[in-house]
């Protein structure tokens, strides 16, 4: 956790990890009882009352990561790793709760508005996605692999994953997935060679070597070797 918060610490901001003996996770951890689909505001209160590892400065979206692990084997139990985006916030709250026919509070009495309500029933819906990995599930099959990955839009679905990222790789997933102006800032160069086409290309492969040298890794060959399926490096 500190290496990856090291390494990022342009980007991402008020670190929360912590380790309460066998688990990392963040200060005051309480499952989210959010409705679907996630609302911006919802972030906001997952910030305010600190459910969030990292946030992302540059929107204020929240990265959660939570492993537990064996206390006498130190092999992973399980884990919840999770990116809530707050991406679809493009406009003033005003104008967007005024699409949805709800009248701002303002001068006057507003005695009839409760702003806080408001903002969770009509603000925008964002984006996320979670990994989760439960090697106890109750039933397991290559439709509910040990580890997978909900999405937003689709939370009912499951994508198998073959391994359940460390904490640097799960953060440069996001940034290099859904913030490409900031992973070249961060990691990549333009090639400039004259007889090539211009392209990007990593800075220094040996940090990547980096990021993917620790391993928590758990056995799904069923699953990852025969359905199509995201591939944690190793």
């Amino acid at each position: 956790m500190r290496t990856c918060y090291d390494d990022w610490s342009n980007y991402i901001i008020n670190p929360n990890y912590v380790q309460n003996g066998n688990v990392v996770t963040w200060s005051r951890r309480k499952s989210p009882r959010f409705n679907l689909p996630l609302r911006l505001s919802d972030i906001q209160i997952m910030e305010a009352e600190g459910q969030y590892t990292y946030v992302i400065e540059a929107d204020r979206s929240v990265i959660q990561l939570y492993y537990r692990f064996d206390s006498n084997s130190q092999e992973i139990t399980g884990a919840n790793l999770a990116f809530y985006s707050t991406a679809s916030e493009s406009k003033n709250y005003d104008l967007q709760l005024m699409e949805y026919g709800v009248v701002p509070s303002g001068e006057g009495d507003d005695s009839d508005f409760k702003r806080d309500d408001d903002l969770a029933a009509y603000g925008p819906a964002v984006g996320w996605f979670r990994l989760d990995f439960d090697p106890h599930a109750k039933s397991t099959d290559v439709t509910h692999a040990l580890c997978h990955l909900h999405l937003s839009g689709f939370p009912g679905g499951r994508v198998i994953v073959s391994g359940i990222p460390t904490p640097r790789q799960f953060v440069e997933f996001v940034f290099c997935s859904f913030y490409p102006s900031i992973y070249r800032e961060h990691r990549l160069q333009q090639n400039n060679d004259p007889n090539r086409d211009k392209d990007w290309q990593f800075r220094e492969l040996n940090v990547l070597d980096r990021v993917n040298q620790d391993q928590l890794l758990y056995e799904d060959t069923l699953s990852y070797r025969r359905i199509v399926h995201i591939r944690v490096p190793d």
